[in-house]
């Protein structure tokens, strides 16, 4: 992380923002243009995530985050509309590094990356509901025109209960989640002896923070901690409003057009964000990506893609720069422009061992060998993680009429809410960890009479309830109940 002119804000415990209203209580996250955190908002009582982002600058990519937050906070109709993880406020901080924009909303558990990277699998139902959420999150972005540009297990997070957070005060937390872990700096001055110390530069934060653990491994992931929330739209657009021609999408979440959209000058639209949706699907399902590379550039992603979908568009194939040195026209990987070739194997007798062909990987192998591979289902799997056959078959279909070369034929995100892979397995999974999800809500939710902000409107019955208390510790009711209690 850089704390230099233009980059990030240097923060600290205790450090408050927008003249006094937030005070920051740990680390929630960073990515590579703001740092999150969890702060307490002094004028409500509740705790909130704060997004302080870097300095806008014409040398970095900045979108209009807030703008396309406003257009997705302002309809509640779509079911989509709760799956979009919006700004709640907006503020500049000045600092040593410039002036920052800050976004404020409610405090998420963690990304869906961070817990699966802490596991292996998620369950078949978690793995259901979270993939129906992003769908109908995905074609409620569409519906107001907005293209995410960024659509990954990074930027989509695991909510939090309302209560679970709210509710708790900053001991409690710390209690709770653990207190903020602490890391000392040291400072690497170019050719020079590393034992020598330096004093840190007035821009940098006197010590880095860990981020809090807010979720379990995907492995552990309850039905009720399933509630997703589509978050980070630096890189969204409206296609009728701007062209765009490059993706800075992950690569193994990138549409293959994005290789070739700014030579042959394609424009990137929605279609992009249905291809990421595709890859995310799988995901969820599997332990690994579906177009899984050893070194996952754009360039191997793109040629394993043909390897399992077939020759792209013409055009296309001979738009890409570097085809001739990853894979030939028979569709088989090269090294460096070589063939790479099957490995022979000897017998003791120093005779070659006939090998079987390697099988073809396809979207359909994909989905109906290395899914029940990854889950444990051709050895003793647990039940959770067991997927049916027609579970499978329904989600070969519905990927098999996302990954197609040609933006325009791939399925929209609307035509996807139909689909049967929604309609039998999703959207049944989504409304039962909607009802998980709500019991468990209830459950963090402290009586009204203990809130503050609802204090002047409960004054009469809380004083009735303070006058009840009193009368108990007097000696006329005591008196009272032992002469009932002897039978006087």
């Amino acid at each position: 992380m850089a704390y230099e002119e233009g980059m990030f804000h240097p923060v600290k415990l205790g450090d408050q923002l927008e003249d006094g209203k937030y005070t920051i209580i740990n680390k929630l996250g960073n990515g590579s243009f703001s740092t999150v955190w969890l702060a307490h908002n002094s004028r409500t009582g509740k705790k909130v995530a704060v997004k302080i982002c870097i300095p806008k600058s014409e040398d970095l990519p900045t979108g209009n985050e807030t703008g396309i937050s406003k257009v997705l906070h302002g309809d509640s109709i779509h079911d989509g509309h709760r799956m979009i993880g919006c700004y709640d406020g907006a503020f500049l901080h000045h600092g040593p590094n410039g002036t920052h924009e800050c976004l404020v909303s409610e405090p998420t558990r963690a990304t869906i990356s961070e817990s699966k990277f802490r596991g292996f699998t998620f369950s078949t139902q978690v793995a259901r509901a979270l993939a129906a959420q992003l769908v109908i999150g995905v074609a409620y972005i569409h519906s107001k025109r907005i293209v995410h540009g960024d659509l990954h297990g990074g930027n989509v997070m695991l909510a939090l209960p309302a209560g679970e957070l709210a509710s708790l005060t900053v001991e409690e937390i710390y209690t709770k989640y653990g207190k903020p872990t602490i890391l000392p700096i040291d400072l690497c001055v170019e050719s020079t002896d590393f034992h020598e110390e330096y004093p840190l530069p007035k821009n940098a934060p006197p010590s880095m923070l860990w981020k809090m653990r807010l979720t379990r491994g995907c492995d552990d992931l309850e039905l009720s901690e399933a509630r997703a929330q589509i978050k980070d739209f630096g890189e969204s657009w409206q296609p009728e409003l701007e062209t765009r021609y490059e993706l800075n999408t992950p690569e193994k979440y990138r549409a293959p057009e994005a290789i070739i959209a700014k030579k042959l000058k394609i424009p990137i639209s929605y279609p992009a964000d249905i291809w990421a949706l595709g890859c995310f699907i799988y995901e969820l399902y599997a332990r690994m990506d579906i177009f899984a590379t050893y070194t996952p550039n754009h360039d191997e992603v793109f040629a394993t893609m043909a390897k399992m979908m077939g020759k792209p568009p013409a055009a296309w194939w001979d738009a890409w720069e570097d085809r001739e040195k990853l894979i030939g026209d028979d569709l088989n990987f090269l090294h460096q422009g070589v063939p790479i070739k099957t490995l022979t194997v000897y017998n003791e007798k120093g005779e070659v061992v006939p090998q079987p062909s390697p099988q073809a990987i396809t979207i359909e192998s994909q989905v109906l060998k290395e899914i029940p591979e990854d889950r444990g289902m051709n050895r003793i799997p647990e039940e959770r993680n067991i997927v049916p056959e027609e579970d499978l078959q329904d989600l070969k279909t519905m990927l098999q009429r996302i990954f197609r070369w040609k933006p325009e034929e791939r399925v929209t995100a609307e035509e996807l809410m139909g689909d049967p892979w929604m309609q039998k397995w999703g959207i049944p999974a989504k409304e039962a960890m909607e009802e998980a999800y709500e019991k468990r809500r209830k459950e963090h939710e402290k009586p009204p009479f203990l809130l503050k902000s609802m204090a002047i409107g409960l004054a009469v019955s809380t004083l009735d309830r303070l006058a009840y208390m009193l009368s108990v510790l007097s000696p006329t009711f005591w008196w009272r109940n032992l002469k009932w209690a002897l039978g006087a």
